[in-house]
């Protein structure tokens, strides 16, 4: 019965452990305000990549099948 105390103690400080780990994580993940502005210029770059793909596709389908729309 003793061990079984401990093991909950030791549970316990885990799970203490770990949200102040997750909290530390998300408030330096907040901090950061100039890095949003990087992110949503890649996220713009790889979209209009992904459209640009679409067109060449597109393009290599109609000359493959010899169907223009």
């Amino acid at each position: 019965m003793y061990n079984a105390k401990g093991n909950a103690l030791f549970l316990i400080l885990i799970a203490v452990a770990l949200f102040a780990a997750l909290s530390y994580a998300l408030t330096q993940s907040s901090r950061g305000g100039s890095s949003a502005d990087k992110e949503i210029r890649a996220i713009s770059a790889s979209t209009f990549m992904q459209y640009i793909a679409m067109i060449e596709q597109t393009i290599t389908r109609n000359n493959v099948l010899g169907s223009y729309d």
